[in-house]
């Protein structure tokens, strides 16, 4: 058996300790990711790194979301049951179910709405934070108690999300994924916001060599690996969420190319071949498939 690296997990010629941030980035959102029993077991997955580059990640395996799956899921359901009753048009608590659909709504115009409506905290001003700006003068030894100080009235003057989102997310094939989506649907109905990012199911996805980030074949056009997806996701949601996105795919990045230095390029199936052979010849400008 090979060496594993104790800091990534990973064998010890693939090793990502190097990429992988520390400590692990602090996020507002509570990121839930369901993992199919046979992503736990595949040398490619990409939970296990993602949860060692943020926190809170909340890591599920099995094949469907129900009642007992979290204890955080049903407090999200409870939740949802309460402001239903007394008719609450908005609620502190927040489920969104990442996966694409006809009934999905775009995760980017969810969020825009989200702070139209004023649900979403910021930094305030900084005229209004009250961090008190260094006197001329302070001692040069007491300047980094000053620092102190303006890092704290900094801390103390940030406004906490309004909103508390919880991200779902699935992690396996995309076979395994629209089965556990199947699943689990009856239960997250109930409380959960089924959301996507951009995907075009009309256009053919990628594979590996098309892309610094695929390492297996998509389906269509926008199905991305769960890491990609979260970092696509937390871009959006948090606060600081492009150098978020920016440190995962980095990570993802590397990833991908010390497992493409390691493969070789598998060979073309004949029957494979001569498809793609009569499809050029097809699309080739200036040629001509009539007889």
């Amino acid at each position: 058996m090979r060496v594993l690296c104790p800091g990534c997990g990973r064998p010890l010629s693939v090793c990502l300790c190097d990429a992988i941030p520390s400590p692990p980035i602090h996020i507002a959102t509570r990121l839930l990711i369901l993992q199919h029993p046979h992503e736990t077991r595949h040398k490619l997955a990409t939970v296990p790194i993602l949860s060692r580059c943020i926190q809170p990640c909340h890591v599920i395996v099995g094949r469907r979301l129900h009642s007992n799956s979290s204890p955080l899921l049903e407090s999200l359901a409870t939740s949802a049951k309460i402001a239903a009753k007394s008719q609450q048009q908005r609620r502190r608590d927040v489920a969104l179910l990442l996966f694409p659909g006809p009934d999905a709504v775009d995760l980017g115009m969810w969020f825009a709405s989200l702070q139209q409506q004023g649900l979403w905290g910021i930094m305030a001003p900084e005229a209004e934070r009250g961090i008190p700006a260094p006197a001329a003068h302070v001692p040069q030894e007491n300047e980094e108690q000053v620092l102190v100080l303006m890092l704290q009235a900094s801390e103390k003057s940030w406004q906490a999300p309004r909103t508390q989102i919880t991200l779902i997310v699935l992690d396996g094939t995309w076979e395994h994924a629209k089965e556990m989506v199947k699943a689990s649907f009856p239960y997250l109905s109930e409380f959960a916001i089924q959301v996507c990012l951009p995907y075009d199911a009309n256009r053919e996805g990628d594979g590996m060599g098309d892309s610094d980030f695929i390492m297996r074949k998509e389906p269509f056009g926008g199905c991305v690996s769960t890491m990609q997806a979260v970092a696509q996701a937390l871009s959006i949601l948090e606060v600081d969420g492009p150098r978020i996105e920016e440190t995962l795919m980095a990570v993802l990045r590397k990833m991908v190319l010390l497992q493409a230095s390691h493969c070789h390029c598998p060979k073309i199936r004949p029957k494979l071949k001569k498809k793609n052979s009569s499809r050029t010849q097809l699309t080739e400008p200036g040629v001509s498939n009539s007889s």
